[in-house]
């Protein structure tokens, strides 16, 4: 009886060190998924903050480069725009703008010539209209309103991380033209003025800056300035600009400086 008796005392005893055994095993699972879980949320949340710091450089690269008209006004509203509109004066563009929103042109997300607020009313409409039937995820951050700019010679200036040269600022002709023409130069980041000339020499467009058989001269100073920005920008942001393309850039009559009329900026590691 004795024997019998210890036989099951053993046997519980056993049982409840295998309970112990597998109740400590699940704790210490459950401890290692805890710190692993809190490892991926601290490195998730590093991430995000480098990418917001990148994101924030690249935006204020783009900022500097791809200036606007001083009277340009990001809206949200439509009677918003119409009043922007009214103070900037007519003919005023209008231009949606969204991270996601990469083709403007062909997403109908701009509107140029627009000669009375009727016209910016049906036009802030319209711009909505078109982006949602484009692609209907993209979220708009508002309607850019600015005065139109016109007689400039387009241009295209950027900048591209090659695989194997690194960081290169591009110059051509810009617009509907680039992709016809291919009329572009290419440089390393770091230019000087006599850099800059050379890329706008070693292209037609740069034929038509001083003026071409009459025609008036346009800005060669600021067109100059905004290539050296280039470059300093290229080699500041190395390692997190994947391209920087504005295109077009509007380049006015001589002493009127320039305009970005769309810019597109790409992170490393982005689509």
């Amino acid at each position: 009886a004795q024997s019998v008796a210890k036989q099951r005392f053993a046997l519980a005893d056993a049982a409840v060190k295998a309970a112990e055994k597998n109740l400590k095993d699940r704790q210490d699972a459950s401890k290692k998924a805890g710190e692993a879980t809190t490892a991926a949320q601290k490195a998730l949340a590093e991430a995000q903050q480098k990418a917001k710091e990148a994101n924030d450089k690249v935006n204020a690269a783009k900022a500097e480069l791809a200036k606007k008209p001083d009277d340009a006004a990001l809206k949200k509203k439509n009677d918003d725009a119409v009043k922007a509109a009214g103070k900037i004066g007519y003919p005023v563009v209008l231009k949606s703008l969204g991270a996601a929103l990469t083709h403007k042109s062909d997403a109908g997300a701009v509107l140029v010539g627009l000669s009375d607020g009727d016209a910016v009313r049906d036009g802030f409409a319209l711009i909505h209209s078109n982006v949602a039937a484009y692609d209907p995820d993209i979220a708009l951050d508002g309607v850019l309103v600015a005065s139109a700019v016109s007689g400039g010679l387009e241009l295209v200036i950027g900048i591209n991380n090659d695989p194997e040269m690194g960081p290169v600022v591009m110059f051509g002709t810009g617009g509907i033209w680039l992709e016809l023409f291919k009329d572009v130069a290419f440089a390393a980041p770091g230019l000087d003025r006599a850099g800059a000339e050379r890329m706008i020499a070693a292209t037609r467009a740069g034929t038509l800056i001083d003026g071409y058989r009459g025609g008036a001269a346009y800005d060669r100073d600021a067109l100059i300035d905004t290539l050296i920005k280039a470059g300093r920008i290229a080699t500041d942001l190395d390692g997190t600009l994947e391209s920087l393309d504005i295109n077009p850039f509007s380049l006015l009559e001589a002493g009127r400086g320039g305009y970005a009329l769309d810019a597109l900026a790409v992170l490393k590691g982005e689509s």
